[in-house]
């Protein structure tokens, strides 16, 4: 019997095969570029193009498919291209002419070095420049293109040919850059714009980098010098690599900082000079729009203005992202609220994007979630509110608020101009108000709410604090940098000090209470405020106060050493200026504990009386007060609840009776006691 083949033995799975090849493979994505320039463009094998291209293919997608062809001729101007492509039998005309078969998506013309900028001096040659630019554009619209000018650079040494025009470098640079500004003006309408790549910016900024470090650049050894050939015009090969990744930059929005790259003939150092200068002068301008003949237009085809109608797919989700460009969405004006916005996705293929807040603009939306590999959210200006964003967030200014806790996972950069307020109360214990995932690096204001309690404000993998944070009142707050148990840290709000005070006045009047107990309770027992009678209350009065304050200020201190200074504040402890009295005024003894009287001490008080005889003072047995000052009588509590004399020859013989009084009374018992607790030994019995 003959065996059947596989495919024929399998027919189910191989048709769930197909089917899933047909529906489920990724579509390819194919972009077709044309360069029509010089020698500028095809020198060193057209590096520009290939660059460019590999960039394309390496760095957005496996299903983007990039070719960029290169039509050059040394020395051509865009008056020739223009007769050269209105012609189907030469080679730009098969691109270009009617009737042409090829398709393309974007071509990118380069003008003869000299000529653009002889718009300095609105030249006849550059207005024939002009003129041929007109036709090819023409000629783009036509095939459904987009057109690009592609910048030059000026001449190393300048132009000799030209040296009232072009002494050197920078003086040529400049007029380079008017006459590309030009074509744009002129040919750009709002429907649809021209653009420019800027490389011979890319060119200027290696040179202004050069003169920033102190360096020479027309020295042999720098980078500005080697990017040129020996004639010091056309490209080197360092020279059409930048050219190629400015070009690449322009095209889809994307940082030639991004993945990786190596070109051969380029060391790492000047590769990594080169795609930071070739990402400031695509991304450095913040894309703002441009100005032309019909109002101003936006620089690059990937920045695109929020426009509700084009965004809001249906009230609730919004998708913002492309395979092969980075789609750059410009919010400035108020947005209508949306329910979440997605800034690039991970599917297949992933798709990038970019969100800007500008100055103006004001979005409000329940959630940001940052997908793809090079997605990225930024705002310098507007309002934004939001609690959630899933990814980075780079906030250089205006205002993001919240009435939630905010949840951010990735990065957040906020420059010194930036400001967040989160309208919302405290946390519970254990909680906090702002959760980042990666590194918070703070140079803004942040508004956090005031609170009685220490609480935790933000939590991070870590945290760069250089900014201030106040409460809705505007007031600075406390706060300080602790670790966590993870290794990660958190911004800890301090209590406020406003609450700290009001504490600290609340236990004076806990203190008065206390001490109007205790002379309540020494008035019950009989003894007589010799003070008072005398009218030496402000006396007493003032050293209670002095008593208090030392313990509100202890009270006062937290635990990181701030304390709330409330000296002078005698309306809460009832202490009057010190007017004096006679003599002075012999202080209390406050380390020790005042207890209430007890047998033992009027005893011994009795014994001290009944020595008087001997030569002892009873100053002796009272806190060592010397003899001719003023006796001081505590019955009671704590120092202070008792009575001093003004200084009355009444206070003291009062003293006195009261002590004879007790040790008549207690005679008997005297002689016993002072025998079993072992006192006074040496005295006969």
């Amino acid at each position: 019997m003959k065996q059947r083949s596989f495919i024929f033995r399998f027919p189910m799975v191989f048709a769930s095969l197909a089917f899933g090849v047909l529906f489920y493979a990724p579509q390819v994505l194919a972009y077709d570029a044309l360069i029509v320039g010089n020698s500028y463009m095809f020198a060193n094998g057209n590096k520009t193009a290939s660059v460019a291209e590999y960039c394309l293919e390496e760095n957005t997608t496996p299903w983007v498919e990039a070719a960029i062809a290169t039509i050059a001729k040394g020395g051509w101007t865009f008056k020739k291209h223009a007769a050269d492509a209105t012609k189907s039998g030469q080679q730009l005309g098969s691109w270009l002419s009617e009737g042409a078969d090829k398709s393309v998506d974007a071509v990118f013309l380069q003008e003869q070095s000299q000529t653009p900028g002889f718009a300095c001096v609105n030249d006849t040659l550059y207005v024939q420049s002009l003129e041929g630019a007109e036709v090819l554009n023409q000629l783009i619209e036509e095939k459904g293109a987009s057109t690009w000018f592609i910048m030059t650079w000026g001449r190393r040494n300048g132009d000799s040919m030209n040296s009232f025009l072009y002494p050197d470098f920078v003086e040529m640079q400049a007029c380079i850059e008017l006459g590309y500004n030009t074509y744009r003006s002129e040919l750009s309408t709002q429907e649809r714009p021209v653009y420019v790549v800027p490389a011979g910016l890319a060119w200027k900024w290696i040179y202004e980098d050069h003169l920033s470090k102190g360096e020479d650049p027309l020295d042999a050894t720098s980078l500005f010098h080697r990017l040129y050939t020996g004639d010091g015009s056309h490209p080197s090969n360092q020279g059409s690599v930048l050219n190629g990744l400015v070009l690449y930059a322009s095209m889809t929005g994307r940082s030639p900082l991004d993945g990786d790259m190596a070109f051969n003939g380029v060391n790492e150092t000047d590769l990594a000079l080169m795609r930071t200068a070739a990402h400031d002068v695509v991304f450095g301008t913040n894309f703002a729009n441009v100005p032309s003949v019909s109002g101003d237009v936006v620089p690059y085809p990937w920045v695109i203005p929020w426009s509700q109608n084009d965004l809001n797919f249906d009230g609730y989700a919004v998708m913002l992202g492309d395979s092969m460009s980075i789609p750059t969405y410009l919010v400035t004006s108020p947005v209508e609220f949306v329910g979440d916005v997605w800034v690039g996705m991970m599917e297949e293929p992933p798709r990038d994007g970019r969100l800007i807040i500008k100055a103006g603009g004001q979005l409000n939306v329940n959630s940001i979630q940052v997908g793809g590999s090079y997605s990225s959210v930024f705002m310098d200006g507007g309002d934004l509110f939001v609690s959630n964003i899933q990814g980075s967030f780079q906030q250089a200014g205006g205002h993001w608020s919240s009435e939630k806790a905010i949840m951010l996972s990735g990065d957040w950069v906020m420059g010194p101009d930036a400001q967040l307020s989160v309208l919302t109360a405290p946390p519970e214990v254990g909680n906090s108000l702002m959760k980042v995932g990666g590194k918070a690096t703070v140079s803004g204001t942040i508004n956090f709410p005031s609170s009685a309690q220490d609480y935790i404000a933000m939590e991070a993998g870590e945290i760069s604090m250089q900014g201030e944070l106040i409460d809705e009142d505007g007031e600075n707050l406390i706060w300080e940098l602790m670790t966590d148990n993870t290794g990660g840290q958190q911004l800890v709000v301090k209590a406020s000090v406003i609450e700290e005070e009001a504490d600290a006045v609340t236990e004076p009047e806990e203190e008065e209470d206390v001490t109007e107990a205790e002379d309540s309770s020494d008035d019950s027992q009989g003894p007589v405020d010799v003070s008072e009678e005398e009218g030496g209350e402000g006396e007493d009065s003032e050293e209670s106060s002095d008593d208090l304050d030392s313990e509100q200020k202890i009270d006062s201190e937290s635990e990181d050493g701030l304390q709330t200074d409330i000296d002078g504040e005698d309306e809460v402890s009832g202490a009057e200026p010190d007017t004096g009295s006679e003599g002075d005024t012999a202080k209390e003894d406050d380390s020790s504990e005042r207890m209430e009287p007890s047998e033992t001490t009027i005893s011994e008080r009795e014994s001290e009386a009944e020595s008087l005889d001997d030569g002892e003072s009873l100053g002796d047995a009272n806190d060592s007060v010397e003899s001719g000052e003023p006796v001081v009588l505590e019955i009671g509590g704590r120092s202070g609840d008792g009575c001093r004399s003004s200084g009355s020859h009444f206070g003291v013989l009062g003293v006195l009776a009261f002590l004879l009084l007790m040790f008549r009374r207690e005679s008997r018992q005297w002689a016993p006691k002072r025998e079993r607790w072992g006192t006074r030994t040496s005295e006969p019995k």
